[in-house]
């Protein structure tokens, strides 16, 4: 998961950064970054044009400020825990997801006075490619297989809440997390395994069919898991990133 943390702790200092009015002369943002400050009367519906312009740049690396491109993401591994329907742990090795750049915020909320940022962000596709060793049941039925697999989200929703409070740190006021919340969805689960069963051929494509047929019971068992996943990983990173850039140099004055 260390390779999703950085590329979380990018994504952020990516979005947060260019939030502040720019200076003449010590800017290092790419010019084409929308910037936002609290006190523009439109200033939550400019953090989501900003956010998604932010996103939609990454097709490319931005040495200046050292961001990778998130054309493709790459994440060494991913462990999901035993549901009702899904009856074992599920272990992904060489995992890369593509479809990150083509986001759409909806919401992109920082409330001062309540001491609250929620986002809610649309990825119209993410493609998950991966390697798995699976041995176990999944609505009942035997699955066992060692190969390549992908996992396609349609119309992915990611929806975060973050509680905060305010501190002094050498006389600049900072954010802290105090609790988090995020909650995922999406319209479609489309899923494809190689290798099952021994390579039977008849028997790989009925489990596919039957696991796209039941896609929304397997996301629902899984979906906690998902979530807490994560949701721990985007807050204990933002966490991280918040106390290190004081609330000025964020948003502005």
């Amino acid at each position: 998961m260390i390779i999703f943390k950085n590329l979380i702790l990018w994504l952020l200092s990516h979005l947060f950064s260019f939030h502040t009015p720019p200076s003449p002369t010590t800017s290092i943002f790419p010019p084409n970054f929308k910037r936002c400050h609290r006190r523009q009367a439109d200033f939550n519906q400019c953090l989501i044009e900003a956010a998604g312009i932010g996103l939609r740049n990454l097709v490319i690396p931005f040495d200046s400020v050292g961001l990778p491109t998130l054309r493709t993401v790459r994440v060494d591994s991913l462990n999901v825990s035993k549901g009702k329907t899904v009856g074992f742990d599920q272990n992904y090795d060489n995992l890369v997801f593509h479809g990150f750049t083509n986001a759409t915020f909806l919401r992109f909320d920082v409330n001062f006075e309540n001491e609250r940022i929620v986002t809610e962000t649309l990825f119209p596709e993410v493609t998950m490619d991966f390697d798995y060793n699976f041995n176990g049941k999944i609505l009942e039925n035997p699955f066992f297989g060692k190969g390549h697999g992908v996992i396609t989200f349609i119309n992915l929703r990611f929806s975060f809440i973050f509680d905060l409070e305010q501190y002094q740190n050498m006389g600049q006021n900072y954010f802290r997390i105090v609790k988090s919340k995020l909650s995922m969805d999406t319209d479609l689960i489309k899923s494809h395994f190689d290798n099952l069963f021994d390579g039977h051929e008849e028997m790989k494509d009925k489990f596919n069919a039957d696991i796209n047929e039941n896609w929304r019971s397997i996301f629902v068992d899984v979906r906690p898991k998902y979530e807490e996943i994560f949701g721990q990983v985007f807050t204990d990173v933002f966490s991280g990133f918040l106390e290190r850039v004081p609330i000025v140099e964020l948003f502005g004055e």
